[in-house]
């Protein structure tokens, strides 16, 4: 008889950084907004499914956020408004350019007064809307910006009642919207640790900041993809940043979770030989990567069938060993196809529909495990981060049908990647130096550098590290601020804004170049003129002659 099926369903956490200093306030929302929504469903899934297993991770640098705002520490220019109670002119154009600023069928379009407002702004923009509007649809407009990211199932009676009533917002219910949030993001790290502690779910560690950890290795790694990419200007290789980040990251995950983490998560799924020493040493015992960078270090393409099967699952659905001198790792590779379905098909699918197109898929995976050993089979399906806004109720339905199902499926058996790996540990290597480098994106770090303006962002942050490095007495410990400016500016959200990716431009050119001007300053050295002017220029501009 053939054993389950093993899936494990991993789900990851990252909000950029968007303070701007490290007791300033955050330039952007979206920690605050993105954790009342999605940061508690897996869990509550979790606690109506007793049989379900799932493996988690939250970026330590996401998590210092969560602290600030749930201890009312943290503060970002959307929520002072929400707290103000009058608006200036100023005020209130940021109000009309920003409270739109969610998934219009998901997040605006449900709620009639928060459409009614959307559409007066489409249709007079925001210079009509000025002339017409009057204090009470700025502060609707407030409340419903907040209002539409509670996730469903905590929307007690009060934010129900708010929700029904739909208009007429006072200051005081503002506010009270703000200590709901604040009541929720409370709840995140403790239901984590809580169930983490009752082997419900399986936590992982990561570096510190979203950093791509194969470029600070040596960002020659992104040529092993992409042979012609244009290279920046200078070869940024800091490998000690590497075991900086890294430390850094496992001492915010052990002092929330009071443990030490055994998963790690590579941010953006990148790999690359070079950085598996360092994970080793830190003491992980395993790693996730996408099944393209699988397929490149085995020399193997993944064909699939007309219904999008592996043709060769047995490659596929197993972990590798990676020998290190520091121990073993273990490495899985996540179904790409699996994992993209959730994060950007499934939503435009009923729940029934999407649930059970994702079970036949399982299905047609166990059936094929069955004609290879006894042994079984480990798929790892690991979707996007914030894959959620798209979905109606905001996942809820199909989240809660396919948790259903995974449980009460008697082939299928939910895990952690943990509890497989222990039982059933790797038989096959992957020589460390086969390891491919790249991410989960095309197999390639492309998306992070090769454009005039990710290159230039590469060179001024080399300068600013080379700078830095000469300074011995700037250590962590003694100008703690240098160094956390310095791990914010090593984020790879920066370089994917650099590229094609849309983004507000402006706001991320400064906030980077703020970041690196701050090492300058941390360390009292004149700021150079490189860092003065927007990286996304065509032509840097000269400083103006003397006299």
């Amino acid at each position: 008889m053939s054993p389950p099926l093993h899936v494990a369903l991993v789900w990851h956490h990252h909000q950029f950084v968007f303070r701007d200093t490290p007791i300033g306030k955050y330039r952007q929302p979206w920690t605050r907004l993105y954790s009342i929504k999605d940061y508690l469903i897996f869990l509550e899934q979790a606690e109506l499914y007793p049989a379900l297993r799932q493996t988690i991770n939250i970026l330590p640098a996401t998590i210092l956020q969560l602290q600030d705002y749930a201890l009312g520490t943290g503060f970002d220019p959307l929520l002072e408004l929400l707290l103000s109670p009058d608006f200036s002119p100023h005020q209130r154009r940021v109000i009309l350019e920003r409270c739109f600023d969610a998934y219009p069928t998901t997040l605006i379009a449900p709620y009639p007064r928060y459409q009614e407002l959307w559409e007066q702004r489409y249709y007079w923009g925001i210079e009509g809307c000025l002339e017409r509007w009057q204090s009470q649809d700025y502060s609707d407009l407030l409340a419903w910006h907040n209002l539409c990211w509670f996730d469903p199932w905590h929307r007690d009676q009060q934010v129900q009642t708010w929700c029904d009533r739909g208009r007429g917002f006072s200051v005081s219910d503002r506010q009270f919207i703000y200590a709901k949030q604040r009541q929720i993001i409370g709840k995140i790290i403790p239901k984590h640790r809580q169930m983490q502690d009752q082997d419900r779910i399986e936590l992982m560690g990561s570096a510190y900041t979203h950093t791509l950890l194969p470029l600070l290795w040596d960002t020659q790694a992104a040529k092993v993809a992409d042979p012609n990419l244009l290279s920046p200007g200078c070869k940024f290789r800091w490998d000690g940043d590497i075991m900086g980040q890294l430390s850094r990251g496992k001492q915010i995950y052990e002092q929330h979770f009071y443990q030490s983490p055994f998963g790690f998560w590579a941010p953006e799924q990148g790999v690359s030989p070079g950085i598996l020493p360092p994970i080793a040493k830190h003491g992980y015992k395993w790693l996730i990567a996408d099944e393209s960078i699988l397929g490149w270090s085995l020399g193997h393409y993944f064909w699939r069938n007309s219904r999008g099967n592996v043709l060769s699952p047995h490659i596929l659905y197993q972990p590798y060993r990676l020998e290190t001198h520091y121990g073993d790792l273990t490495i899985v590779f996540r179904d790409q196809r699996l994992s993209d379905l959730i994060s950007y098909s499934y939503s435009s699918l009923s729940a029934p529909a999407a649930c059970q197109d994702l079970i036949d898929q399982l299905k047609y995976i166990y059936l094929a495990q069955g004609s290879h050993n006894d042994r079984p089979w480990l798929v790892t399906i690991a979707p996007s981060d914030n894959c959620w806004d798209a979905y109606p109720d905001q996942g809820r339905g199909f989240l809660t049908l396919l948790c259903h199902c995974l449980t009460q499926a008697g082939w299928i058996k939910t895990t952690t990647v943990k509890d497989f790996i222990s039982q059933y540990p790797p038989q096959e290597n992957i020589p460390p130096h086969q390891l491919h480098s790249g991410s989960w994106i095309n197999a390639s770090f492309s998306p992070w550098i090769g454009e005039l303006a990710q290159n230039r962002a590469w060179e001024v942050l080399n300068n600013t590290r080379q700078m830095l490095q000469q300074h011995p007495e700037a250590t962590a410990t003694n100008n703690p601020e240098a160094w956390e400016h310095l791990y914010a500016a090593e984020a790879s959200e920066w370089f994917l804004c650099f590229g094609n990716q849309p983004c507000d431009e402006l706001e991320f050119d400064l906030l980077f170049r703020e970041h690196l001007q701050a090492v300058y300053r941390a360390l009292n050295e004149s700021i150079p003129v490189s860092l003065l002017y927007p990286l996304l220029g065509e032509e840097m501009p000269h400083p103006p002659s003397p006299g």
